[in-house]
């Protein structure tokens, strides 16, 4: 089911904080905010959100562990299936996350092939 408008509302607002778009960066308030959405049932956005920043140490110190605990999340889900999320706009197209397509492109390769 596609994300309600308030949690739209509140993973741009998470993506805003991590990236420093427009305010005053504040990881920690970000981290709470994806644990919102998350929770509101946004999982497959938080898990992307989570995976990424994590991966390339956007607004958070990097954790290889975190980012494929994250990337895991993703395997059977719409974002391998073509479902296009709002994070994934964002990284695609630098909506508010800095742009990221090949990022994008690798992980879903790297889905596709069978779990270790």
């Amino acid at each position: 089911k596609a994300d309600s408008g308030d949690v739209v509302i509140i993973l741009h607002k998470a993506h805003h904080l991590l990236a420093g778009a427009g305010v005053e960066p504040d990881a920690e308030e970000a981290l709470r905010l994806l644990k919102i959405a998350e929770g509101k049932g946004s999982k497959l956005n938080a898990a992307l959100t989570y995976a990424y920043i994590y991966d390339k140490g956007i607004g958070v110190a990097p954790d290889k562990q975190k980012a494929a605990e994250n990337k895991e999340k993703l395997r059977n889900t719409d974002f391998l299936r073509g479902g296009r999320t709002i994070t994934e706009l964002s990284i695609e197209y630098g909506d508010v996350l800095p742009p990221d397509k090949e990022w994008l492109d690798n992980l879903k390769k790297e889905l596709r092939q069978p779990a270790k």
